[in-house]
């Protein structure tokens, strides 16, 4: 079980069985003593009812049909016996599992997942274990000696045991709760401070202890009557029902409590030995998706409101609205069929097409994503948009059209059909989708079980039911499984309200409402008994900012803004919260618990179990209130606590700092660099903890000191944990300087959120950056010199006797395994290695244009041609594709970035969209262009091939254009880089794909030029077909598409019109690096000084006195040496005033012999014969799951496809790439409990 830390509780029970009023029966509904209770997976209660000697089984879910009978078993203790008796769960078949002989008075078992039975022996202080199958029990816990020391125990009752055999015990005459490991002697007090009593810091009478996944205990107290939660290493409880600190029968109150189980729901139940029933306790912090903003009594909103959209974007009155968490908006707009989408309040949207939209459709939003709606086609048909797709799917039939959706915490779909008068739902979670009606009747009246019209509908998070009865003019109210309703809003409710035409309902966080009032052309406010009008006040229709004509519906966003659709004006307009402050007046008639000394309420029990409990009465709340305190952020009995939201409630993680807002009521999170959201959840940075490099490795720059004379290597190195070794990651040269690959007496160091390390550099006086290489990429980006060149005459790689279409979309990967793509026989042509013999992937469709992209898992991404914009690939060695996502139109360009986005640019749309393929709601995002064709910096006209860098700034083949548009990441006016005379006049003539090599130097297709252009800086270069002439000749092309580069810098194109694949070898890419002879001998005797010697022609000289100059004595035994022969000693002749002294304070050294070799632009690991090790001594585990282990929320990292990619085994509730998905209803990092 893994509940949140912030759960929260409604502090009303209701009893489940038992008598409410605490009286013992046999009836069957009756029960005499309850003393345990459980509750299976599927939501099945099982009680031990003591003195009527028997086991009631009680279905919580009436929904859920009986299982298979003997599919699962049931035990119980059975005290008189001396055994634990298993048997099917039905009662029927019962065997002995074991007979737990030599106890004294057994009070309580548990059955771990292995089998071994646990029994807590009240007479014998002990607790003991009966391994499978045997009869002898042994001690684990307790010394059989009543006492109070850490090895004792006194009159031991719960226990509860985790899967590593660590005991927990309800030590009830003790008060406390004790933790036992396994095998240990003694226990860990953990709860309660040893003594009677009902403070915070105790715990009064345990009787069982139930342990959460996050080590949370959740505690029976009989003493106190009372169920209290407490952390991990805590030494105080909250109490978290049954907190009037009295026991009794009423509702809020429970006597003598033995035992609590909990639901899959999160509810809690607790069996009550005093009050001989059983009660339910609903968890109250279900998550919902719409936005319920807790506000103050003396909140108020601007009364003009501001148009958030009008007609110039709505072709129709827009009525369904939706905000979800995101303050995303969805609109529904009937006469062009689609929901519009604007994130986060952006003024930019998407659209989803619909076949036929329901012209007064609601629209409601999940937390998954889900869009539901209801399609004009059919009467009654809901269907739902999934995450990212653009296609919807059905949901469910109603008998009539639905002019309000709503979906409530446990996933019911309701539906208020008006031309039935009536409201129904159906439990979406259940495969037989049985309809059933929760409110009014097939007629319409205006009784209160019956409704005229009915409208806009809302559930609360306890299903009450609250409908806009249109014709009636009233809000009706339905209790949770009641047919007669309450009016809360209208004829003359309250306070003399009246409605017209009410057309929408929705709450805020204190559950006060707010009502279109339709025909009245006004918003209402209702607060208990009264009301007030939030705009268009004089119930006058009109086009002013403070007027509406005829508001349909409303929603709130995040902040407590209100945005309403005016249905007959055309426009949303949008309502600001002004004042939200609240001014809590402290009294004096708050809480008092000084209570005389000698009134006591004693419940009396057998004598073995207690429930004295010092006694108060006041008037109860529905749920929990603390006391009013003086200083009115503060909280608990004692007025101690602090508890502003970022106190009790801080949901700010990786470092967030939180920030309270709107005088208590909210919070936002600053958000450390690199993280965003409104938790700071969503994780931004390319190098992560546990991705790269650094794999909590301790990386530090090599400074003076006397076992490393880091100074005078003059490099960072890094070295993993309890390692005897470092490894040199940057100025590797073995010499200091100023060389770009060399520093000088480095004394600081930083990384950007990119990954690259800054170095300070005492000795050069400045900053030197090296970027990180070795970002996870699937293609080839070869390091070509300044003066290379390719063969201007290719080699046919492929042709027409292998392709029967022309070959457009190409990939080549790290292994230089060819991908093409043949659209008229729907196969992708796999050639391993450059190999002549090509393997194929049948597709169902490929899309002639489809570009091909290849991940380093070997998943094939492609455009699918039987459906517009539809992404599939092929997972590596599968037959068979699977769906990735829907764009908006077909894909002439896709790339996958190194945060596994996947980009497309829709040359239909002339634009650029990409989607996170980690994320299972798969949005879309616009990157780059509009809806529109243009050749504005914003703009594009027939997008084609794209390209995207690791620092995420994108290329677009801008075709119609004639030119290559860059976009920096995050920003949508984009830079011309090649055409249109840029650089130097250059002019493209419908360019289709652009690639970088490992400088970001661009290569083009320019198309209608046919030819291949480089673009380096201010220059280019033509590469082949120069002439700029079509033709089959090897020099030549007709039409080249699309290019890619292999692994040696050799060049591929496809060829369109000649039905080929062309490679172009490179020819020349030797850097004329002048190298000096190349070893370093360094024997350095006692009194040798090192200097740092640079060419004569660089002389350097740094102007100190020569006093200051500084010499490093090593000791005499010390001797650093590189072995090499003698005739290689470097010697660099330098006139005398010009050798380099790096001259520092006296205490600082930095001289260090000289040798110069040639040494690579990027660091690279020698060969290894472990193909999975790295490392200089090739020591270092290698494998993906060692360096780059991406798993969260204690995912298990699995390497698969030979350490090219890794899988996540996640816990339960847990999904995606990276275990990321935080599926569970309860989180820790949710409500109440910091």
């Amino acid at each position: 079980m893994k509940l949140s830390p912030q759960a929260a509780w409604n502090q009303t029970g209701f009893t489940v069985t038992g008598n409410p009023n605490g009286i013992s029966g046999s009836s069957i509904s009756e029960l005499n003593y309850p003393v345990g209770i459980s509750i299976a997976d599927n939501d099945i209660l099982y009680i031990s009812d003591a003195l009527n000697h028997r086991i009631i089984v009680i279905y919580l879910d009436s929904t859920i049909e009986p299982f298979t009978i003997g599919s699962r078993q049931s035990y119980y203790y059975d005290a008189g016996n001396k055994r634990v008796q298993k048997m099917s769960l039905n009662g029927s078949y019962p065997t002995t599992v074991s007979y737990v002989t030599g106890l004294q008075s057994s009070m309580n078992f548990y059955i771990d997942n292995v089998g071994n039975i646990y029994v807590s022996d009240v007479g014998n202080h002990s607790v003991f274990i009966f391994r499978l199958n045997l009869t002898n029990g042994l001690r684990v816990a307790g010394n059989g000696i009543n006492g109070s020391t850490d090895e004792q125990l006194n009159a031991p009752y719960g226990i509860f045991v985790n899967d590593i055999e660590t005991i927990y015990i309800a030590d009830c005459y003790n008060h406390r709760i004790m933790k036992w490991l396994s095998n240990e002697p003694f226990g860990i007090r953990v709860a309660g401070d040893g003594t009677p009593g009902s403070l915070s810091t105790q715990v009064y009478f345990p009787t069982n202890v139930i342990v959460d996944e996050n080590e949370y205990m959740y505690i029976t107290e009989s003493g106190s009557a009372r169920v209290t939660r407490w952390a991990p290493n805590s030494t105080f409880g909250v109490c978290i029902v049954a907190c009037t600190r009295t026991c009794g029968a009423a509702p809020s109150q429970i006597s003598a409590p033995h035992s609590l189980a909990f639901d899959s729901f999160g509810s809690l139940y607790v069996g009550e030995w005093g009050n001989h029933r059983v009660q339910k306790f609903e968890l109250l912090n279900y998550p919902i998706s719409y936005n319920q903003p807790k506000l103050c009594p003396n909140v108020n909103w601007s009364e003009h409101g501001i148009t958030f959209v009008n007609s110039s974007t709505l072709s129709s009155s827009a009525l369904g609205i939706f905000i979800d968490l995101n303050d995303t908006i969805y609109v529904s707009d009937y006469s062009i069929n689609k929901i519009l989408i604007w994130s986060n309040q952006s003024i930019s949207l998407q659209q989803k097409s619909v076949v036929s939209l329901y012209q007064y459709t609601s629209l409601f939003v999940t937390l998954n994503g889900d869009i539901y709606f209801e399609n004009g086609n059919k009467t009654g048909r809901v269907e739902k948009f999934t995450s990212n797709s653009i296609k919807s799917e059905f949901v469910a039939n109603f008998s009539g059209n639905c002019r309000g959706l709503f979906v409530d915490i446990q996933n019911s779909l309701y539906c208020s059909i008006n031309s039935e008068h009536r409201v129904a739902k159906v439990l979406l979670d259940n495969d037989h989708h049985t309809i059933t009606i929760v409110a009014g009747t097939n007629s319409s009246g205006s009784k209160s079980y019956q409704l005229n019209g009915p409208w806009g509908i809302f559930i609360d998070i306890n299903f009450n039911l609250y409908v806009a009865d249109a014709h009636n003019n009233r809000i009706q109210f339905f209790r949770r499984g009641e047919l007669n309703g309450t009016t809360v809003a209208g004829n003359k409710t309250p306070n003399n309200l009246v409605l017209e035409h009410p057309t929408d309902v929705i709450l805020d966080g204190d559950g006060f409402l707010y009502v279109a009032d339709n025909d009245h052309h006004r918003i209402i406010q209702v607060r208990k008994d009264e009301y007030q009008c939030i705009s268009s006040c004089k119930m006058k229709s009109g086009l002013a900012s403070n007027q509406l004509n005829k508001p349909y519906s409303l929603r709130f966003d995040s902040f407590g803004n209100l945005y309403v659709t005016d249905e007959f004006n055309h426009r949303i307009q949008k309502f600001d919260i002004l004042n939200n402050s609240c001014e809590i007046i402290s009294t004096t008639a708050a809480l008092t618990t000084e209570i005389p000394t000698t009134i006591l309420l004693t419940t009396e029990l057998p004598t073995t179990h207690a429930c004295k409990t010092p006694q108060h009465s006041y008037l109860l709340p529905s749920y929990f209130v603390a006391p009013s305190c003086e200083d009115s952020t503060n909280i608990g009995f004692y007025c101690d606590i602090l508890g502003t939201l970022c106190d009790i409630q801080n949901q700010c993680v990786n470092n967030g700092k939180c920030i309270n807002i709107n005088d208590n009521q909210d919070y936002n999170c600053s958000c450390s660099l690199d993280f965003s959201g409104k938790q700071c959840q969503f994780d931004q940075r390319v190098c992560k903890e546990n991705t790269c490099l650094n794999k909590g490795e301790l990386i530090f720059s090599s400074l003076k000191n006397e076992r490393i004379f880091s100074i005078f290597s003059a490099r960072v190195t890094r070295w993993a944990p309890n390692s005897t070794f470092g490894v040199c990651i940057v100025a590797c040269t073995r010499t200091c300087g100023a060389a770009p690959s060399q520093i000088s007496a480095p004394h600081s160091l930083a990384f950007d959120s990119f990954g690259s390390l800054y170095v300070g550099e005492w000795g050069n006086h400045r900053v030197q950056k090296f970027e990180l290489l070795n970002y996870p990429i699937s293609y080839n980006q070869p390091k070509l010199c300044p003066n290379v060149n390719w063969s201007e005459h290719g080699i046919t790689f492929v042709n027409a006797s292998t392709l029967f279409s022309s070959a457009l979309g190409i990939f080549i990967d790290l292994n230089d395994t060819i991908y093409a793509s043949d659209f008229s026989i729907n196969k992708i042509l796999i050639w391993s290695n450059q190999s002549i013999n090509f393997q194929q992937k049948s597709i169902d469709g490929l899309y002639l244009y489809t570009s091909l992209f290849v991940t380093l898992n070997g998943d094939i991404y492609f455009d699918n041609g039987n459906r517009t914009g539809r992404i599939e690939k092929f997972t590596s060695n599968s037959t068979k594709s699977k769906f990735v996502a829907n764009f908006s139109g077909n894909c002439f360009g896709l790339f996958v970035d190194i945060r596994n986005s996947l980009y497309c640019s829709i040359y239909s749309e002339h634009r650029v969209e990409k989607v996170l393929l980690d994320n299972d709601h798969h949005t879309i995002t616009i990157v780059a262009g509009t809806d529109s064709a243009g050749s504005e910096l914003y703009q594009l006209n027939g997008t084609w091939g794209i390209f995207v860098d690791v620092n995420f700034n994108l290329y677009v083949a801008d075709a119609h254009n004639n030119r290559i548009q860059s976009f920096r990441r995050g920003e949508l006016n984009g830079t011309t880089v090649a055409g249109n005379d840029i650089p130097n006049n250059l002019t493209l003539n419908h360019p289709t794909d652009v690639i970088l090599d490992g400088d970001g130097f661009l290569y083009v297709v320019d198309n209608d030029h046919y030819r291949i252009i480089q673009v380096r800086k201010d220059e280019y270069q033509c590469i082949s077909g120069c002439e700029k002439e079509k033709g089959s000749a090897s020099n030549q092309f007709d039409k080249p598409y699309s290019l890619r580069f292999d692994s040696f810098g050799n060049l591929y194109v496809t060829d369109e019109f000649n039905h080929r694949i062309q490679r172009f070898d490179i020819l020349n890419n030797s850097c004329e690096i002048i190298s000096t002879t190349a070893l370093l001998t360094t024997a350095l005797p006692t009194t040798t000084l090192v200097t740092c010697e640079v060419p004569a022609t660089a002389s350097l000289t740094t102007g100190l006195p020569a006093a200051a100059l500084i010499t490093t004595e090593l000791p005499t035994t010390t001797l650093l040496t590189t072995e090499s022969p003698a005739t290689t000693l470097l010697t660099a002749k330098l006139p005398a005033a010009a050798l380099l002294t790096t001259e520092l304070p006296t205490t600082r050294a930095s001289e260090t012999p000289q040798h110069s070799y040639l040494s690579p632009p990027y660091f690279v690991a020698p060969s290894c014969e472990d193909s999975t090790n790295i490392g200089f001594n090739c020591n270092i585990p290698g494998t993906i799951c060692d360096i780059q282990n991406q798993c969260l929320n204690n995912g298990k990292c699995i390497n698969i496809n030979d350490n090219q990619d890794y899988n996540c085994s996640c816990p339960f509730d847990f999904s995606g790439k990276q275990c990321q998905f935080d599926q569970r209803v309860c989180k820790e990092n949710t409500c109440l409990n910091k």
